[in-house]
């Protein structure tokens, strides 16, 4: 009998870490011969999936749900819930579909979590998918739940081929040393702490052969471009332009709990500055990696490191054996979580819940709670309107909107 698995997850069609995971997991799953449900939380249309298989060739072997449709059906022997705002939809599940197997990914880093999106839901999973042994750790001591396992999310989009194009030098042809850096500009990125860094190499220390290149978007933006301004940095600091074709890369994200771009960009062989995060996770998992810097966010100590860093050459052997490090995480996710998951254990089963409606509501107005919920609620109810919904997804107009309501 086919195997099969459904992922609940928030938006595949938008960008992000947990989008790529996602992606990748539907990718090793298909590969391994099981059939792949997705279920998305935000409404979409058949033109969005008809893109993202575009993208995606591999896609065209799965099948694609609104997150509303488990309360008439839920396809897939296993249940993987992919952000922990949706935790609490275990509960529903174990009570509606009592056979399923249901596997929470927590992907958030752990001082990013709700401590009343984890606590109440956890019994009712079988399994916790963890990033980290310090983060089962944490869980296992604060919640008393050890129905967790360590495994890294899957790395299937990376090529682990050498890149001929691999470089020694840390400068560019013009001897400058660049920084870049891929990301979404939010306050946890810490992009702030990395134009203090140029600040510091450039207008204190005198080093006008530094370049930083960031590229991304977010709530933050306005507010990096005016700190660019701020430091008269408009001449060494560059957003969203063309990328250098030598740059180190550089992350100064307060915690992660893996950091997508830092290993995409090990695997293409690039130098990697890198501050460990603030709960030491990022460390845990790239600590035996080469060609890397350990910043500690000390501007005075950093900046004398970095100056040393860019100076010295790549190491061909350790791009080699990064890439070895990574091999395994781009082929062998189905194999270890087959084999983490192996003994179905027991879960607390619920007496009671609320209904399906209600719960997606309380979701969206609690673990999805911003400044502009009660906008995005309006927004995704008259969408269904005819006429008016049609004019609403125009993307000109949805652009517009989307100033307006951050200023």
């Amino acid at each position: 009998m086919e195997k099969s698995i459904a992922i609940i997850g928030f938006n595949i069609f938008s960008a992000g870490g947990t989008t790529r995971s996602n992606l990748n997991n539907i990718h090793d799953f298909l590969a391994a011969g099981y059939q792949v449900h997705y279920y998305n939380f935000r409404e979409f249309k058949k033109i969005d999936v008809v893109k993202l298989i575009r993208e995606n060739s591999f896609l065209e072997g799965a099948y694609f749900h609104e997150v509303k449709d488990i309360q008439d059906d839920l396809e897939g022997d296993t249940v993987f819930i992919t952000r922990e705002g949706f935790f609490p939809l275990a509960k529903y599940i174990r009570y509606n579909y009592p056979d399923k197997v249901v596997i929470g990914e927590m992907h958030a880093a752990l001082p990013m979590d709700d401590k009343m999106d984890l606590e109440p839901n956890f019994p009712y999973f079988h399994y916790v998918r963890v990033a980290t042994k310090s983060i089962q750790d944490f869980i296992r001591n604060e919640y008393h739940f050890d129905r967790t396992y360590v495994q890294t999310v899957s790395l299937s989009h990376l090529s682990t081929k050498e890149n001929p194009n691999f470089k020694t030098s840390r400068r560019d042809a013009y001897g400058n040393a660049n920084f870049l850096v891929n990301s979404r500009f939010d306050p946890q990125k810490d992009i702030p702490y990395a134009i203090k860094l140029m600040d510091c190499l450039v207008n204190k220390m005198g080093h006008r052969d530094f370049r930083f290149f960031v590229n991304g978007y977010g709530p933050s933006q306005t507010m990096i471009k005016k700190l660019i301004e701020h430091y008269n940095l408009t001449d060494y600091v560059f957003m969203n332009e063309s990328q250098p074709d030598n740059y180190m890369y550089l992350s100064t994200a307060k915690v992660e709990t893996l950091g997508y771009s830092i290993a995409e960009e090990f695997a293409k062989g690039h130098a990697i500055v890198v501050y460990a995060g603030d709960d030491g996770v990022v460390r845990e998992n790239y600590e035996n990696f080469h060609n890397c810097l350990w910043i500690t966010k000390d501007i005075a100590d950093d900046s004398q490191k970095v100056l040393q860093f860019a100076d010295q050459e790549n190491s061909l052997e350790g791009y080699r054996a990064n890439l070895n490090y990574l091999a395994p995480l781009t082929d062998s996710y189905v194999k270890y979580f087959e084999e983490n998951t192996a003994l179905a254990k027991e879960t607390q089963k619920p007496d009671k819940v609320i209904s399906l409606d209600e719960l997606l509501d309380k979701i969206e107005t609690t673990s999805l709670a911003d400044e502009l919920t009660k906008y995005r609620k309006i927004y995704y109810k008259i969408k269904k309107w005819p006429i008016i919904g049609s004019i609403i997804s125009n993307e000109k107009l949805k652009t517009a909107a989307r100033k307006v309501l951050s200023r």
